[in-house]
């Protein structure tokens, strides 16, 4: 017995060690939900955050089950010198898939990635990467400042500031007062670059009399030919109210 008993625990010590060895493997490589082209309802991928400037990024859960997170990494001069700007963790049993980049540099392309990570510690390769150029809001000029008018069809007016502004086309959304959609316009080029130059859209269906109605725009640039944009904002919701 006394001869077994070193082989025994040698055993044991072994069994123990293998117990204790961590997942060597990492998790696979994030994926982004893809963008929608612009006009393209709900808007998905990485976008701008109504009514702020602001970026929104998500992208499709991980698989794995030991999965503690993600790290977002990002660069704002030509796609290099990368930096981590964001862990995000498990919390309440959860881990979030998107993530909002707060106050990026306006008129300024920045590039994103990211990286997942296992309990372990193993990080992932990178995601592919993405790059978004968070534009100044339209500035919206119609119905004045009573916010009314007794156009059944009105036209919604806006311009860009500053003029030199990479916004190269537009879209109109409307929803009546419980957001409910009512119409949104095609696709609108830009065709005034002058200062506080307006462009403008007469709505394309007739508006209920006595009623309240929101409405904003969409800017977009550097679209590809997808119609897919790299650089975009998107206004405040503004009131209105057809009278009599």
């Amino acid at each position: 017995m006394w001869k077994t008993l070193p082989i025994l625990i040698t055993t044991l010590l072994i069994i123990a060690c293998v117990t204790d060895i961590e997942d060597p493997t990492p998790p696979s490589k994030p994926q982004w939900i893809q963008q929608t082209p612009l006009g393209v309802f709900p808007m998905d991928g990485i976008r701008p955050v109504p009514g702020e400037n602001e970026i929104y990024l998500e992208w499709h859960p991980n698989p794995e089950n030991d999965l503690s997170g993600y790290e977002i990494y990002l660069a704002d001069s030509v796609g290099i010198n990368f930096r981590k700007i964001a862990d995000i963790t498990i919390h309440n049993g959860f881990i979030d898939t998107f993530f909002i980049i707060s106050s990026p540099p306006i008129d300024t392309t920045c590039w994103y990635y990211l990286r997942a990570e296992d309990k372990s510690g193993n990080l992932s390769v990178p995601s592919d990467t993405l790059h978004f150029m968070i534009l100044e809001k339209p500035i919206l000029t119609s119905f004045g400042t009573t916010g009314t008018t007794n156009e059944t069809q009105p036209t919604f007016r806006w311009y860009i500031n500053p003029p030199e502004s990479q916004a190269s086309a537009f879209i109109v959304e409307l929803v009546d007062q419980d957001l409910n959609f009512v119409t949104q316009s095609p696709l609108i080029q830009r065709t005034n670059y002058a200062p506080q130059g307006r462009d403008d859209w007469k709505c394309d269906v007739i508006l209920e009399p006595s009623s309240s109605f929101y409405y904003r725009i969409i800017s977009a640039g550097l679209l590809d030919e997808l119609h897919i944009p790299h650089a975009g904002s998107i206004s405040a919701w503004k009131a209105f109210r057809t009278t009599n």
